[in-house]
């Protein structure tokens, strides 16, 4: 019911750094679960949980206030609040389910390049002992 004005596009331009946000702090989760040695799925089960109601309590909360305002003070923010609003909510969802999605997903993909790649090589020729005193090198 409102038109697209500046400031509605500024609150868009403000919605990406929120969403971002959101998406790093669940993917850092992950990865932090994943150097305590726990596997893919259940580091992504993990920080779900942790950071969902993290993100479920601040999401909406951040500009919902602004944009049911009725002062006409308010009024003058009343774009910008209803964009950060509305695509908050949408973030949150795509955040707590499509982030996750797409990270098990993309770690199958990884897997299935690894083992096509392995699958089409010769086997591996016999290594050669590094010589005595110099580090091995990653790969020889």
């Amino acid at each position: 019911d409102m038109e697209v004005s500046f400031l509605s596009m500024c609150g868009m331009v403000a919605l990406a750094g929120v969403v971002v946000n959101d998406g790093l702090v669940l993917v850092a989760f992950v990865n932090r679960k994943l150097r305590f040695h726990a596997s893919l799925a259940e580091a992504v089960q993990r920080a779900g949980e942790a950071r969902f109601r993290a993100i479920l309590l601040t999401s909406p909360a951040r500009c919902t206030a602004t944009a049911l305002e009725k002062s006409l003070q308010a009024q003058f923010l009343k774009p910008m609040a209803v964009a950060l609003a509305a695509g908050v909510l949408f973030a949150t969802a795509v955040t707590l389910v499509l982030v996750p999605s797409l990270y098990l997903i993309l770690e199958d993909v990884r897997g299935a390049v690894r083992w096509l790649i392995r699958g089409s090589r010769r086997p591996a020729r016999a290594r050669v002992p590094a010589a005595a005193g110099r580090q091995p090198v990653p790969g020889d």
